[in-house]
């Protein structure tokens, strides 16, 4: 059925039938030259062996299938922290590019940054986020397959710490951001509970201000130490990289000026 029928339903979170198809054909094909060398002897056997490849191609099939099922249905209770380094940062945000000593290549510079893992939301995800909606607060109506309840406790504890719904990171495929500097010239507001994210993204922010080469301020009535920590380090790590001279140096360090 077309997605445009006003009769399709995704149902992304049904039992998912394909990894128990899957199984099905798996164990088949492996009992079957298991078989044909038990009761069947000669030219057969090669006939069986050709059959078991193919049902474990069916099997491998219909397993590929059943992982995006399986990943949505996952990540509807559970979330994990994901750790990124300032040296990859770096390299996502192309400084090398923009501010090495080749003239041709700073003209492929985008002026783009690199902002997480996310994806836009659509219709599709609005249709999957009435599908959350109509369950039960605990998700019961979602059965795990046995061999993923383990994963899931493992992470029990970023999930309980991290807080929040989990379930929005499980209405989309979550691809990298790369945002165009052009989207920050308008204002913007960042809403959110305590402990979602709200500094951690304006680290972020902050991070790609600077190797964007553009002057940053901040106002932080919370004094958060960390936030001038990272933004006067990265300034520093920054400028060595590349090989700014000392009085650039400091002229650049007074381009974030960080106001209690």
């Amino acid at each position: 059925m077309h997605k445009l029928d006003p009769r399709y339903s995704e149902q992304l979170f049904r039992p998912v039938f394909e990894i128990n198809v899957a199984a099905v054909w798996l164990v088949a094909g492996f009992v079957t030259p298991i078989l044909s060398a038990i009761y069947v002897e000669g030219e057969t056997l090669v006939e069986a062996f050709i059959l078991s490849v193919i049902m474990i191609a069916i099997a491998v099939f219909y397993g590929y299938k059943s992982i995006p099922l399986l990943d949505r249905q996952l990540r509807l209770t559970t979330n994990k922290m994901v750790f990124f380094e300032l040296s990859k940062l770096r390299k996502k945000n192309q400084l090398d590019l923009r501010y090495g000593d080749d003239k041709n290549k700073k003209k492929k510079d985008r002026r783009s940054t690199y902002m997480g893992r996310g994806f836009k939301w659509g219709a599709e995800h609005a249709n999957r986020a009435y599908q959350v909606a109509d369950m039960d607060s605990d998700f019961s109506q979602v059965k795990l397959p046995f061999f993923l309840k383990p994963v899931a406790k493992m992470m029990a504890a970023d999930t309980e710490k991290l807080g929040g719904s989990p379930w929005i990171h499980g209405m989309g495929n979550e691809e990298e951001q790369i945002i165009n500097e052009t989207n920050w010239y308008g204002h913007s507001c960042i809403t959110g509970n305590v402990g979602t994210g709200k500094t951690t993204l304006l680290k972020l922010m902050s991070l790609n201000a600077l190797h964007l080469g553009n002057t940053l301020l901040v106002l932080d009535p919370k004094n958060d130490k960390d936030w001038q920590a990272t933004i006067k380090h990265e300034l520093e790590i920054w400028v060595k990289r590349i090989n700014f001279t000392t009085c650039t140096l400091q002229a650049h360090l007074r381009r974030a000026a960080y106001l209690c």
